[in-house]
């Protein structure tokens, strides 16, 4: 199981035990997976010195400030077996995402590899490419893609943290759709839980913008926390005057308005974080449908291509000698 699908695991495991009536020091002498029986242990040992469980977590690296802002929520309130069913489905719906993400990468990257050795011997064939140059070319062919990967992940959290990188992203016409859909229903998701654990409305809104990848949208959602927190509007309000044309186009702001209107908003920002996600997943498999074909004619056309010139020539050259 992943990282977290470990956490997702660690959290349901709490709010069941905590459902069933048993105490929070009985709930964590269970087995976790993962890394979370030491994080568990160390957390029993805490609460067993005296230290409250927010703090406990908070003395901990391995629980971001999020999870224990909620908590802490969850404490005060009296709804800690609520916030950790939350915490779960929200852990649960990352790494949901986060597989889709991988799932529709592995098809045309394996496309790719197979595609080195097809066009080494197109090339072979037309005489473009002799048997010497073949390794290099391979070696190149293979390098290239790892290579970018591995940069890329190493400069991403600095990338991520830039606004107009983030911009950017959002501009690409289908990245873009789906990283609306996916950064809107991490936030509605988060700010659902935040609001379901008695926390402030400008409180849950910083909260949830923390679990925001693309600083864009995280900024976004600040401003709009700050609005609220300066001019007393309403969250629909302050969405309505931050809003793009892509969220206007979207069903968020109705739902929102209804969920003002009838008291529930926790309810309406779990409903909008299902819709995008279900947006999200949608986008990504036709996304992972459509580029593989568009792999196929890319390689097509090339070998085409190669096939088209080496005969071009090949009759110039007999034009030349008959003239």
């Amino acid at each position: 199981m992943s990282a977290l699908g470990n956490r997702s695991q660690f959290y349901d495991t709490l709010a069941t035990l905590l459902g069933a009536g048993l105490p929070i020091l009985r709930a964590l002498e269970q087995r976790f997976p993962g890394r979370f029986n030491r994080v568990a242990r160390q957390l029993r040992e805490s609460l067993q010195g005296g230290a409250r469980l927010t703090d406990a977590m908070r003395g901990m690296s391995c629980f971001s400030s999020f999870e224990c802002n909620v908590t802490a929520a969850g404490e005060h309130s009296g709804q800690l077996e609520r916030c950790f069913r939350s915490l779960s489905d929200w852990f649960a719906l990352r790494q949901r995402l986060r597989q889709k993400v991988i799932s529709g990468a592995m098809y045309p990257l394996l496309m790719y590899h197979i595609a080195g050795p097809i066009l080494c011997v197109v090339d072979v064939a037309t005489g473009q490419l002799c048997g010497s140059q073949i390794v290099f070319r391979l070696i190149m062919w293979y390098a290239v893609p790892w290579t970018i990967f591995i940069v890329l992940r190493a400069l991403a959290p600095g990338l991520l943290r830039s606004r107009l990188i983030g911009a950017l992203l959002n501009a690409v016409p289908v990245l873009g759709a789906v990283q609306f859909n996916l950064e809107n229903a991490s936030f509605f998701r988060a700010l659902s839980l935040c609001l379901n654990a008695g926390i402030g409305m400008v409180s849950a809104i910083k909260l949830a913008a923390a679990s925001c990848s693309n600083e864009a949208y995280k900024l976004r959602f600040l401003r709009i926390a700050e609005r609220i927190d300066r001019h007393g509007e309403s969250f629909a309000v302050a969405y309505h005057q931050s809003s793009s044309g892509r969220e206007r186009r979207s069903s968020i702001p109705a739902l929102l308005d209804s969920g003002e209107v009838s008291g529930t908003l926790d309810a309406s920002a779990a409903r909008i974080a299902t819709f995008c996600a279900n947006d999200g997943e949608r986008q990504l498999e036709i996304a992972a449908l459509m580029a593989p074909k568009v792999f196929y004619g890319c390689l097509v056309l090339y070998i085409a291509y190669r096939i088209i010139s080496f005969y071009a020539g090949y009759f110039g050259q007999i034009n030349e000698l008959l003239q």
